[in-house]
């Protein structure tokens, strides 16, 4: 069996999303926190949603710090209702 890698280090991206805007969600934490911190650290603006404000409020930080907005809200995905709110 063939085994395919590619390894996405912070260079890897570095400048190809300026001016690009990414949804995240689950960005407080985990896996989200780190997909968001690379998106920003490769030039995009973020727009962060997870349950936790005061936890994507922490990460909007380290985006902020990159030289990115970071727009945050606090909605729980399984709520059709709260997610059209944060929309607006």
């Amino acid at each position: 069996m063939t085994q395919i890698s590619h390894e996405v280090t912070p260079g890897t991206l570095a400048g190809s999303l300026t001016d690009k805007v990414a949804l995240v969600t689950g960005a407080s934490s985990g896996l989200g926190r780190a997909v968001a911190l690379a998106l920003a650290g490769a030039g995009a603006d973020l727009i962060r949603l997870a349950r936790s404000e005061r936890d994507l409020e922490a990460v909007a930080v380290g985006v902020r710090a990159l030289g990115r907005r970071a727009h945050v809200a606090a909605v729980d995905l399984a709520d059709a209702g709260a997610l059209t709110t944060a929309a607006e």
